[in-house]
Protein backbone atom coordinates (compact mmCIF):
# COMPACT_ATOMS: atom_id res chain seq x y z
CA UNK A 1 0.00 0.00 0.00
CA UNK A 2 2.82 2.39 0.80
CA UNK A 3 4.34 1.76 -2.62
CA UNK A 4 1.06 2.66 -4.35
CA UNK A 5 0.73 5.91 -2.42
CA UNK A 6 4.37 6.77 -3.13
CA UNK A 7 3.84 6.03 -6.84
CA UNK A 8 0.79 8.31 -6.99
CA UNK A 9 2.64 11.18 -5.32
CA UNK A 10 5.58 10.67 -7.67
CA UNK A 11 3.23 10.76 -10.65
CA UNK A 12 1.59 13.97 -9.44
CA UNK A 13 4.89 15.69 -8.78
CA UNK A 14 6.59 14.69 -12.04
CA UNK A 15 3.91 15.63 -14.57
CA UNK A 16 3.93 19.21 -15.83
CA UNK A 17 0.15 19.67 -15.84
CA UNK A 18 -0.29 18.62 -12.23
CA UNK A 19 2.64 20.76 -11.14
CA UNK A 20 1.11 23.74 -12.95
CA UNK A 21 -2.25 23.23 -11.27
CA UNK A 22 -0.63 22.95 -7.84
CA UNK A 23 1.46 26.06 -8.54
CA UNK A 24 -1.70 27.91 -9.57
CA UNK A 25 -3.44 26.82 -6.38
CA UNK A 26 -0.51 28.12 -4.34
CA UNK A 27 -0.56 31.43 -6.24
CA UNK A 28 -4.28 31.83 -5.57
CA UNK A 29 -3.70 31.27 -1.86
CA UNK A 30 -0.94 33.87 -1.76
CA UNK A 31 -3.05 36.41 -3.67
CA UNK A 32 -5.95 35.86 -1.27
CA UNK A 33 -3.75 36.86 1.66
CA UNK A 34 -2.11 39.79 -0.13
CA UNK A 35 -5.22 41.11 -1.94
CA UNK A 36 -6.70 43.20 0.89
CA UNK A 37 -3.62 45.46 0.72
CA UNK A 38 -3.79 48.42 3.10
CA UNK A 39 -7.06 47.22 4.60
CA UNK A 40 -5.59 43.84 5.49
CA UNK A 41 -5.93 44.31 9.24
CA UNK A 42 -9.56 45.42 8.93
CA UNK A 43 -10.28 42.59 6.50
CA UNK A 44 -8.68 39.92 8.67
CA UNK A 45 -10.49 41.04 11.83
CA UNK A 46 -13.87 40.27 10.22
CA UNK A 47 -15.40 36.84 10.75
CA UNK A 48 -14.19 34.30 8.21
CA UNK A 49 -17.56 34.04 6.45
CA UNK A 50 -17.45 37.79 5.66
CA UNK A 51 -14.00 37.78 4.07
CA UNK A 52 -14.55 37.79 0.32
CA UNK A 53 -10.96 37.07 -0.65
CA UNK A 54 -10.93 33.85 1.36
CA UNK A 55 -14.28 32.83 -0.11
CA UNK A 56 -13.02 33.25 -3.68
CA UNK A 57 -9.78 31.49 -2.85
CA UNK A 58 -11.68 28.56 -1.33
CA UNK A 59 -13.92 28.25 -4.37
CA UNK A 60 -11.01 28.43 -6.82
CA UNK A 61 -8.98 25.94 -4.79
CA UNK A 62 -11.85 23.46 -4.91
CA UNK A 63 -12.14 23.88 -8.67
CA UNK A 64 -8.41 23.42 -9.18
CA UNK A 65 -8.32 20.34 -6.97
CA UNK A 66 -11.31 18.93 -8.84
CA UNK A 67 -9.47 19.46 -12.13
CA UNK A 68 -6.39 17.81 -10.65
CA UNK A 69 -8.45 14.79 -9.59
CA UNK A 70 -10.12 14.51 -12.98
CA UNK A 71 -6.74 14.67 -14.71
CA UNK A 72 -5.32 11.97 -12.45
CA UNK A 73 -8.22 9.61 -13.11
CA UNK A 74 -8.28 10.17 -16.87
CA UNK A 75 -4.51 9.76 -17.18
CA UNK A 76 -4.75 6.53 -15.20
CA UNK A 77 -7.49 5.21 -17.47
CA UNK A 78 -5.70 6.33 -20.61
CA UNK A 79 -2.40 4.66 -19.75
CA UNK A 80 -3.91 1.66 -18.02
Amino acid sequence: MKNLIRAEFTKLLTTRGAAGILLGATAISVVAYVAPGENAVAELTKPLYEQQSFFFAAVLMRVLLLVLGIRAVTEELRHG
